[in-house]
């Protein structure tokens, strides 16, 4: 997830996070990595989008895009593809605040952005300001930023940190936005 950075300094803090050494989930996490852009300063304007590189026989693997959750400040997207599931959420206030969204199964806490990624055979793994989340439907550790950390299950929900109650995290309206991929 790229969040108000650009090409070069954006590779420059993944190599100085790294180290200079690519793990195995580094490369395999950036082969395909949801983008999130916001303009500095501007808020109620939301531009998301999904950039996937293909050629010749193959197919673009990312089937939808939906927006789960919304206010004056932060979104929070999910990305629906062939071998993943991408939850990324960006907040448009200082980096500092703190946000939680929710659509009522969803939820997602976090400072400035986080993003997470759970692979078909039930890998959970996340980067940025997590600070809670509850997933449905998932089985696995999380690992957040490289390291596993310690979350719990409620019957088939996985749930880390201290979220509200389901009914008073902040929902969308109740508009949901898609956009269907087609491929020509």
């Amino acid at each position: 997830v790229s969040h108000g950075r650009w090409g070069e300094e954006l590779a420059q803090l993944v190599a100085d996070k790294s180290k200079g050494k690519k793990t195995k989930q580094q490369k395999a996490l950036d082969q395909l990595s949801t983008l999130a852009v916001r303009r500095k300063d501007i808020n109620d304007t939301v531009f998301v989008a999904s950039h996937e590189p293909y050629a010749n026989n193959e197919q673009p693997g990312i089937s939808k895009v939906t927006v789960l959750a919304q206010t004056h400040n932060s979104i929070l997207v999910r990305i629906d593809a062939t071998d993943f599931t991408d939850y990324a959420a960006v907040s448009f206030s200082k980096a500092s605040d703190e946000h939680e969204l929710g659509n009522g199964q969803v939820s997602m806490r976090f400072k400035n952005y986080a993003y997470l990624r759970i692979t078909m055979d039930g890998e959970i793994n996340g980067r940025g300001n997590l600070t809670g989340v509850r997933l449905p439907d998932v089985k696995g550790s999380l690992k957040l930023n490289s390291k596993e950390v310690s979350a719990k299950y409620d019957g088939d929900t996985l749930v880390y940190g201290d979220l509200l109650p389901i009914t008073t995290a902040k929902k969308q309206d109740k508009t949901v936005h898609t956009l269907p991929v087609t491929v020509s």
